[in-house]
């Protein structure tokens, strides 16, 4: 009776190891490293070790310098960019917000998106910058997306008025919506 646990236990083990084996060798871009992309070389390295090591039978839980690359979302890694661009031009304070202007007042102020109601809610994008005005009483918002820029209003009451898309562009590279955002972030006549 104990041969037969014996044998199931080391065939979950055999199993175990070769779902793991699996899932390292698909850590690599086989096709990369035929175009001899340094990057997915040097992981090579790192997958053929852990394969080693698995081989031996160490559990292989973590693969240093593989496992950071395969947990990175691209939206993330491209909004991290973004906010690193973003920081470096001086418009990190103007994230996650939009421009408000109430009833009576003179200037207008930077408030969270979060705290404006959205009565349709928030158009799809990947980050909201604050614009330095308002074209009427309401908020105006700057939505950043991956191949976009738009220029959105809702006026007050926004319980009562759907946002209005005041201006768009699509850019494809980093210098092109650099420059959209510098153009929309003051009124179309200044």
């Amino acid at each position: 009776m104990s041969t037969s646990n014996e044998n199931k236990e080391s065939i979950t083990d055999l199993i175990r190891q070769a779902r793991r084996a699996q899932e390292i060798i698909s850590l690599v871009d086989f096709q990369k490293i035929a175009a001899h992309d340094a990057e997915e070389v040097d992981k090579l390295a790192g997958v053929t070790e852990a394969l080693e090591k698995l081989n031996n039978g160490e559990v292989v839980d973590r693969i240093d310098g593989v496992d950071e690359v395969r947990n990175t979302d691209p939206r993330q890694a491209w909004i991290a960019e973004l906010l690193e661009m973003l920081d470096v031009v001086g418009y990190s304070d103007r994230v996650g917000r939009v421009f408000a202007l109430t009833a009576g007042e003179d200037k207008g102020h930077w408030k969270p998106l979060a705290m404006v109601p959205h009565r349709e809610g928030v158009p799809l994008h990947d980050l909201c910058l604050a614009p330095n005005f308002s074209p009427a009483e309401g908020a105006h918002g700057l939505f950043i997306s991956a191949t976009g820029v738009f220029s959105a209003h809702v006026a007050q009451p926004f319980n009562r008025h759907e946002r209005k898309v005041l201006r768009s562009q699509r850019y494809d590279t980093n210098a092109e919506l650099l420059a959209t955002i510098v153009r929309y972030l003051n009124p179309p006549d200044a």
